[in-house]
């Protein structure tokens, strides 16, 4: 009898995680989206904090460090995420301008996802709306299945999360 229920356990498992990347296989690798929140904050401290690139980052709990490695071409910041999972992430700022939007684009990253994502800020009041618009590809299968089981945008969301988390610190 046990080993009836052993092996029922171990094939029920074993058919979720099938299921699991069968899914994230049939996933679009290409994703595009958008979502906006109000954050409790003025523009002027909202911007504040996502023009000092190491100080957002640090206020994303995923990152476990961040390396400033200089300038790109149009002298926007350029560096690395280093994750608590181990993994490296590129970044750099490709546009922005004071007060309205950074539009930064991840070059590459440790498990295969890549793209640009553009926080636009706009005042409410003594808030801001915040607007981060995501266009992705996600090349790793693991990845993509956490995404598509998790819900495309999240990574949205847990940028909006780490914004509020980081308007706290200062």
């Amino acid at each position: 009898m046990f080993k009836r229920i052993f092996w029922f356990t171990v094939g029920g498992l074993a058919a979720l995680i099938g299921l699991f990347f069968l899914a994230g296989n049939y996933a679009d690798v290409q994703y595009s989206g958008s979502r906006s929140e109000v954050i409790n904050a003025p523009i002027e401290k909202v911007w504040q904090l996502m023009s000092n690139t190491q100080r957002f980052s640090e206020s994303r709990h995923e990152v476990a460090s961040v390396e400033m490695l200089g300038t790109n071409a149009s002298g926007f910041a350029k560096w690395n995420e280093h994750t608590n999972l181990g993994g490296v992430i590129a970044l750099e700022i490709i546009d922005q301008k004071p007060l309205e939007f950074i539009e930064v684009r991840m070059n590459e990253s440790g498990f295969g996802m890549k793209g640009t994502w553009k926080y636009e800020f706009a005042p409410e009041g003594d808030q801001t709306k915040v607007t981060i618009t995501e266009n992705s590809q996600t090349e790793g299968l693991v990845m993509r299945s956490i995404l598509n089981l998790l819900g495309r945008d999240a990574n949205i969301g847990l940028h909006l999360k780490a914004i509020k988390k980081g308007i706290q610190a200062i």
